[in-house]
């Protein structure tokens, strides 16, 4: 990450807020909060919770903040968001997203499809998830249609980027076989990663 690090202006900061806002307009309810990070207790991250969306059985959470990260020194010109959907597991599950996110902010490392953080669960303080689905895989996002897919504001992209929760059969067979192969699975399987109870993909 450049040392000199540019955060996007108020304005624009504004306009990723209004189109955040219109992604979720049909939600049940709509609240944010702010989240303290425990490698840098001076900064908060703002996450925006929609319960009811995209289905009535679903909640959805996006960062709303990470994408003052500047990535150019990583060969990517634009800014990055995450989001997080899933069935079941009430709010706490939301935590799971913060802890992806603080991972990326304390590596400064690019967030990018592919790329699986370990132990998300455990950081998250997550510890029934823990027991079957301990790590984060990061996709583009399945569930949302043209919504929390890519923000076009005046001198910046924000993209969104999906975190699930996986097995760690599943990390395993991605860190042996690669992504595209993975890809490859749940092309014949289908996607339901926001089931909290779903089998593994890795059967074999």
């Amino acid at each position: 990450m450049s040392e000199a690090r540019t955060r996007l202006t108020d304005a624009q900061v504004d306009g990723l807020a209004d189109a955040m806002e219109s992604f979720v307009a049909e939600a049940a309810a709509t609240s944010f909060h702010n989240y303290e990070l425990a490698h840098d207790p001076m900064r908060k991250l703002g996450v925006q919770r929609a319960t009811g969306f995209p289905r009535p059985d679903l909640t959805t959470s996006a960062t709303f903040g990470l994408a003052h990260e500047d990535w150019r020194s990583a060969g990517f010109p634009d800014r990055i968001e995450l989001v997080h959907a899933w069935a079941g597991g009430g709010v706490d599950q939301e935590r799971f997203l913060v802890a992806v996110a603080e991972t990326v902010l304390r590596r400064a490392r690019l967030p990018k499809p592919g790329v699986v953080y370990r132990d998300a669960a455990e950081a998250a303080r997550l510890f029934e998830l823990k027991q079957r689905l301990p790590h984060a895989l990061v996709l583009f996002p399945y569930l949302f249609g043209d919504r929390f897919e890519k923000v076009s504001l005046s001198g910046a992209n924000v993209w969104f980027l999906q975190v699930v929760p996986i097995y760690e059969n599943e990390a395993a067979f991605i860190a042996k076989n690669g992504f595209q192969t993975f890809e490859e699975l749940l092309a014949s399987d289908g996607v339901s990663f926001h089931d909290l109870s779903r089998p593994s993909h890795i059967t074999r």
